[in-house]
């Protein structure tokens, strides 16, 4: 591939990546980690990378995940960075700034995370001064009526949605939004959901503070899915 995206959420051809340097990038469609290839004897182009980041470091769908929410938070007018230290024990991984705005981090959690340690990184990003948004991955998605403890741990309110959970699922490669959460007696719970491919929920935050129907053509789940 000719283009890919940097670490700003920007597209970046091949060729202005060579004179750049170093760098990491992203496939646009996919927004998977890539290598730039080529040189003097050949012309740079981007390919996908084959090895899965594996140990203590990052995987594929964190990075695929960190990638789609600065992409979203740029078209927003708000500037990312990525693994910022914001306190001794903590780096954010995408930390927000936006002139006149107060800076704030968002953490994609798509690793097992129990609700005492969400509590605990929560407890201390407010401490050291900053909001924190949590956007979950694939494996918090709602998918049955029978929530867990870790699933209902990352719920957020606000009048508008009711009970809610953000999630950018790497599997569907959309933003989910399931929302009006609320408990069945002896049938757990119920929800509305919503998918946004990423100009779709530009367009939705920019404009819209109550919920409205969003169609996206070939999902493979219906948009009104309830839990």
């Amino acid at each position: 591939m000719k283009m890919a995206l940097n670490l700003a959420g920007q597209l970046v051809s091949a060729g202005d990546a060579v004179l750049l340097g170093s760098g990491q990038y992203f496939c646009p469609r996919c927004q998977k980690p890539v290598q730039l290839k080529g040189g003097q004897q050949t012309v740079p182009y981007f390919a996908h990378q084959t090895k899965v980041v594996g140990g203590g470091g990052e995987s594929d769908a964190h990075q695929t995940g960190k990638v789609a929410i600065a992409a979203l938070a740029n078209a927003l007018g708000w500037q990312a960075d990525f693994e910022l230290v914001v306190n001794p024990e903590q780096r954010a991984d995408v930390y927000l700034t936006k002139p006149n705005c107060e800076s704030q981090v968002i953490e994609y959690q798509c690793s097992p995370l129990t609700p005492t340690q969400l509590l605990k990184r929560t407890q201390g990003y407010h401490a050291s001064g900053l909001a924190v948004t949590w956007i979950v991955g694939d494996r918090f998605r709602f998918k049955s009526r029978h929530l867990s403890r870790q699933q209902l741990a990352f719920l957020n309110y606000c009048p508008a949605w009711g009970f809610y959970l953000v999630c950018y699922s790497t599997q569907l490669h959309c933003w989910v939004l399931q929302h009006h959460v609320v408990a069945l007696e002896f049938q757990g719970y119920q929800w509305r959901t919503q998918y946004f491919k990423p100009r779709q929920l530009v367009a939705f935050l920019s404009k819209n503070r109550l919920l409205k129907p969003i169609n996206i053509q070939n999902m493979p789940i219906d948009c009104n899915e309830r839990g």
